[in-house]
């Protein structure tokens, strides 16, 4: 897992003090730290710079209250970074863009809620017979909630696909099951009606 980036990281250092081990640290620092250093920058940010933002990093939920979206990530790329590039992001997990719209209210609901919605979703999946296309869905789920990780939970469930997956899941096996009833129903080929 590690190979490829260190590759790359050397292939691309110019300075002779760049080695293995400092790309690593450097690695090691950017999958453990850096993360929580994002964070906890969205706890410093509000309400100490900012006011809570009511709903406001969910674009529908701006749009439904007629306010203009805020881009939080790049808000806080600029807080972490001031005078860094003006496309920079510093995204962090769910619990940071709930912290930004609702406050304390909104760590505890909505961790409440994210976590309601992972357990509901493995058990749904858990539970059902062991076929291609759950297994499926359940990677892709997996891979998905990990995703809770970097983005504001609405993101990961629409943008990341968990609505659609699970519902083109349920079309699937809808349609496997009319299919199923269909071919069931129509008599065979060379079968007379008198059942001779």
């Amino acid at each position: 897992m590690l190979c490829f980036p260190l590759a790359v990281l050397l292939a691309l250092s110019t300075r002779a003090e760049v080695t293995v081990w400092t790309l690593l640290v450097a690695i090691m620092r950017r999958l453990f730290v850096l993360p929580a250093e994002i964070l906890y920058s969205y706890f410093e940010i509000f309400p100490a710079r900012l006011d809570f933002l009511h709903g406001r990093t969910i674009g529908r939920v701006a749009w439904l209250l007629g306010e203009p979206s805020f881009s939080l990530s790049s808000y806080a790329y600029q807080y972490i970074f001031p005078g860094g590039i003006d496309s920079g992001s510093a995204p962090a997990a769910f619990i940071g863009y709930f912290y930004a719209d609702f406050g304390l209210a909104g760590v505890v609901l909505g961790g409440l809620l994210t976590g309601v919605i992972i357990q509901s979703v493995h058990i749904y999946l858990v539970r059902r017979p062991k076929t291609v296309l759950s297994l499926a869905s359940y990677a892709f789920m997996y891979w998905a909630f990990w995703q809770a990780n970097l983005a504001a939970l609405p993101q990961t469930l629409l943008s990341g696909g968990c609505f659609f997956v699970l519902g083109g899941m349920v079309l699937f096996e809808a349609a496997e099951r009319f299919l199923d009833r269909a071919v069931r129903t129509v008599p065979a080929a060379g079968v007379r009606a008198g059942g001779r």
